[in-house]
């Protein structure tokens, strides 16, 4: 049997030759007992076959690859693929050298903030204190998790493009 051009000649076909339609394009799935279930299913596939696009098997298979590709590659923003968000590898940033004796300066919240580079960029002195991350030092001075060399606006530095 040939295979229906259009969905109207789907709505007029009898069980028989639908079950055989169904063999042909769903590869072992189990037919559905709901005719109506079983003709929208079958409409489904064959405007996708027309329309080259790709079956929800295949856009699993894709997604699952993409999300493998993305872990792999170190992630920390999305893309989105055929409705579903992914990981994709974030733009590289250069990372900032800083020399001893530099001294990185912010305002925040009407305060002054001072922190001295050691160890060329390695370790941060604030308040007599030592730090080996410049987040920990962020960390303190605003009582929450940031980004250090994003809050003292090194990243805008250091962006490639």
């Amino acid at each position: 049997m040939n295979t229906p051009l259009n969905i109207d000649q789907i709505k007029e076909l009898p069980h028989k030759e639908l079950c055989k339609l169904w063999m042909q394009h769903m590869r072992g799935k189990t037919v559905p007992k709901i005719m109506s279930v079983l003709r929208r299913e079958l409409a489904w596939k064959l405007q996708m076959k027309d329309r080259r696009a790709l079956d929800l098997q295949t856009q699993k298979l894709l997604n699952a690859a993409v999300k493998a590709a993305a872990k792999t590659a170190g992630t920390n923003s999305s893309v989105e693929i055929d409705g579903l968000r992914h990981n994709k590898p974030a733009r590289e940033m250069a990372k900032p050298k800083l020399k001893e004796g530099t001294k990185l300066v912010r305002k925040w919240q009407g305060h002054h903030y001072e922190v001295l580079v050691l160890n060329d960029g390695k370790q941060f002195r604030y308040h007599n204190k030592t730090y080996d991350s410049l987040s920990k030092v962020a960390k303190v001075i605003t009582g929450a998790h940031w980004s250090g060399p994003r809050f003292f606006g090194l990243n805008k530095l250091t962006e490639t493009k």
